[in-house]
């Protein structure tokens, strides 16, 4: 009995310890410094929204624009959740009066169904990224699998092993978290939807559910990849942890 009382209190060590916090380290390693202004910002401008977009050029030449932070949302209302009459339309019902904000250091809208973030992406004046859009502008030119290379740095981003005591950081808190086309968090601190519509049960060929990237605060070093076919979700859901970005 008493062997498996010990047992028990060791696991529980494990279990139920706090969460690391680095302050509380004196060996923790700095954390990131946070992007100073928007000139500081890398890649090539497009000519709308006052330089907080970058051109991306797909590998077939195709070229498009994206935000460079995860939007923030204006006063306007968020609206329903779910806004088609089947989860397998596109269809918005004019509920989200909400526009999506770009911008340094503002806070990211998180709790976001796909039907709100395509509105409020519309509603800007662009459209809700797709997935290929979204995972060359996470890779590069290179095709990394994280934004700043091959190889998960625990540090770089806000995912599960940066330790943040908020959640989710504002934008442009970690410079370490850009792609080389020079967009930020996208691995980490909101995960986001794209427009591309992807099957709930695979071989139905039903397809109800749209594509997720990048993970989030929680997510771990797969989720935080720039790719994972196996990150989808049903349109309605609206996550504490789910952002969203714009296209253009």
């Amino acid at each position: 009995m008493k062997r498996l009382l010990a047992v028990s209190l060791a696991a529980c060590a494990l279990a139920c310890a706090e969460r690391y916090d680095p302050k509380n380290d004196p060996n923790a390693t700095p954390p990131s410094e946070a992007i100073p202004d928007i000139d500081a910002i890398p890649g090539v401008q497009c000519e709308t929204d006052g330089g907080l977009m970058r051109k991306i050029v797909m590998a077939n030449g195709t070229v498009f624009c994206i935000d460079v932070f995860e939007a923030g949302l204006d006063d306007g209302a968020r609206g329903n959740a779910f806004q088609a009459t089947l989860d397998t339309s596109d269809t918005t019902d004019g509920s989200t009066t909400a526009r999506a904000v770009a911008g340094l250091q503002i806070a990211p809208a998180a709790g976001v169904s796909f039907y709100q973030a395509k509105a409020a992406c519309e509603n800007a004046g662009k459209r809700l990224c797709t997935q290929a859009e979204w995972e060359r502008a996470c890779r590069g030119p290179n095709a990394l699998i994280y934004p700043y290379g091959d190889a998960m740095d625990e540090k770089a981003c806000n995912g599960f092993f940066n330790y943040s005591t908020s959640n989710p950081l504002l934008t442009g808190s970690l410079d370490t978290c850009g792609s080389d086309f020079g967009v930020f968090d996208m691995s980490g601190n909101l995960s986001e939807w794209t427009s591309t519509k992807a099957e709930r049960i695979p071989g139905s060929g039903v397809l109800n559910d749209r594509a997720v990237r990048g993970g989030s605060y929680n997510g771990n070093n797969v989720a935080l990849r720039c790719v994972g076919e196996e990150y989808r979700d049903a349109p309605f859901n609206a996550p504490a942890d789910r952002g969203f970005r714009c296209c253009l």
